[in-house]
């Protein structure tokens, strides 16, 4: 596979997205490879920070829409409820790994994408990186937790405004809402997460790692009642007319005609 690289200096490992011709977006055989690079950081007890990130010029941009493609003809229930667990332990990875998490984000962070940044506990942007959740415009629910995961980081009204237009936007812009916490030169992003890596490597061990055990417990107070809700919206919305519409629309690169079905 090698969709995604670990390497590690203790205290700090690194994960990287590195499937440039699909936009570093997910499949997968990409997810479980991510599990996987996960399961060797948890074992490390000499790793206190890890640093995601993309190859090239792209963070990620989500779920794979060739791949669903593929798929559709003989989609169903019983298949998004298979393919759905593999994708969602990528993002509950993140999110209740007991080790401090920084998103280092490089370009394009839509979707899929998104949410992996904000389950990292920290995010520091590229100036030219991009950000959205355009499922809303090919006819896909804005699964893996993601309304709760979002609007934890820059509240309901501005959630709402991101799931319901689809816009993409700036990393100015990121910052200004709250979501990204620093924006740098391209040329300077891996510098400064590096800096801020070890900036939190500095500090007593074993407050972080505490401290990293109160966001986790906070985290689960606001997603345990949700799981049921988005699995069912998600297969609904994948199994629709609508999605299977916006899928080709978006690989014929024209606007999707919806009949709401």
């Amino acid at each position: 596979m090698g969709y995604v690289e670990l390497t590690i200096e203790a205290p700090i490992a690194q994960i990287v997205i590195n499937k440039p011709g699909s936009m570093n977006a997910f499949d997968e055989d990409l997810c479980i490879e991510f599990v996987s690079r996960l399961n060797e950081v948890k074992k490390r007890e000499d790793v206190r920070v890890v640093i995601i990130r993309g190859s090239g010029n792209t963070f990620s941009t989500g779920a794979d829409l060739k791949r669903f493609a593929e798929l559709l003809p003989n989609l169903t229930a019983k298949k998004v409820r298979e393919v759905y667990p593999i994708m969602e332990q990528v993002f509950d990875g993140v999110d209740f790994l007991e080790k401090l998490t920084i998103a280092a984000i490089n370009g394009f962070a839509l979707a899929g994408g998104f949410i992996l940044a904000a389950v990292c506990d920290l995010r520091i942007a590229s100036d030219k990186a991009m950000f959205g959740m355009p499922e809303i415009q090919f006819g896909m629910f804005p699964t893996f937790i993601s309304i709760p995961r979002i609007a934890r980081s820059i509240g309901l009204s501005l959630t709402q405004e991101i799931i319901l237009t689809g816009d993409i936007f700036s990393a100015e812009r990121a910052r200004e809402i709250g979501f990204v916490h620093k924006v740098v030169p391209h040329n300077e992003l891996e510098e400064a997460t590096t800096k801020l890596a070890n900036r939190i490597v500095d500090n007593a061990p074993l407050v972080v790692r505490k401290a990293k055990e109160a966001f986790i417990m906070l985290k689960k107070g606001q997603l345990e009642n949700y799981k049921k809700f988005d699995n069912e919206s998600l297969e609904k919305c994948v199994l629709s007319e609508d999605f299977a519409e916006g899928v080709q629309s978006v690989l014929e690169k024209r606007k999707p005609i919806f009949k709401g079905k």
